[in-house]
């Protein structure tokens, strides 16, 4: 169950202190350093993992921030072909599939990873989990399905209760379709929250001020997700809803500052 919301900067140095601690403790932790890695994509180190190569944890991650969705999906149907019931295995299809504009293939893969899901009791992608539904309300949105769209992330914002995540999707959603008085609401009330020391994701707000067609704005929020390291940056290359902003300098200069191929 989500409990709270950091910045994701801050969130990744605390994991890092705790790793290094545990590794002190046991030096053979796998899952410790694997995490260690993974801290190398969010500090956008993408020089290390080329080098480690595909036994990087963070590998795949990598392949989508580079824009090489082909090789992403190799790599997916390699793993998928040693564990094809893993859930988190096929969610991250589901993933690859999305980012690659496959979305009717996308749409099916979700469906399937949430009859996936709890089988076995331990980390679950099925119907509770609340990544999913927010996945497949994006995918909605960019096929124009917003009845669909809406109810997958009202689904998604009931299962992380009042989190500000939990409505950053639905003002993306409302702005999209065209209800701007709705979207400017959320977005209020977002900034409102934001006002008052909650931790709201910056990237969420740089989305809906794309949807609505406030470039300057969009680009100050992303220049905040730049700082806080946002997760969803990392996708900035293939997720369509940067496509608005694709065509001006300042999301090359973006890319650059990232240390992505422009």
């Amino acid at each position: 169950m989500v409990i709270g919301e950091m910045p994701m900067k801050d969130a990744t140095d605390k994991g890092i202190e705790l790793f290094l601690k545990a590794l002190k403790i046991d030096n053979t932790l796998r899952p410790a350093k694997a995490a260690l890695q993974v801290v190398e994509m969010y500090a956008w180190d993408w020089e290390a993992i080329k080098k480690a190569g595909p036994q990087h944890a963070a590998y795949a991650e990598y392949l989508i921030a580079m824009g090489r969705l082909d090789e992403r999906l190799a790599f997916d149907n390699t793993r998928l072909s040693l564990d094809p019931h893993a859930p988190a295995l096929n969610y991250f299809h589901g993933v690859t599939l999305w980012q690659a504009r496959k979305y009717d293939a996308a749409i099916e893969q979700y469906q399937k990873t949430l009859k996936l899901g709890s089988e076995d009791g331990k980390l679950s992608f099925g119907p509770e989990t609340p990544g999913i539904h927010f996945d497949l309300g994006h995918i909605y949105i960019q096929k124009g399905m917003f009845t669909e769209a809406f109810a997958e992330l009202k689904e998604a914002r009931n299962l992380m209760g009042d989190l500000p995540a939990g409505w950053e999707s639905l003002g993306y959603a409302y702005a999209r379709s065209g209800q701007r008085d709705e979207a400017i609401r959320i977005l209020n009330q977002l900034q409102e929250r934001a006002n008052r020391g909650e931790y709201v994701q910056p990237i969420g707000i740089a989305w809906i001020y794309t949807a609505l067609g406030d470039k300057d704005q969009a680009f100050v929020w992303l220049d905040k997700s730049f700082e806080d390291r946002s997760d969803g940056m990392r996708e900035i290359k293939t997720n369509p809803i940067y496509d608005p902003l694709r065509s001006d300098p300042r999301f090359t200069d973006l890319l650059k500052r990232m240390r992505l191929p422009t």
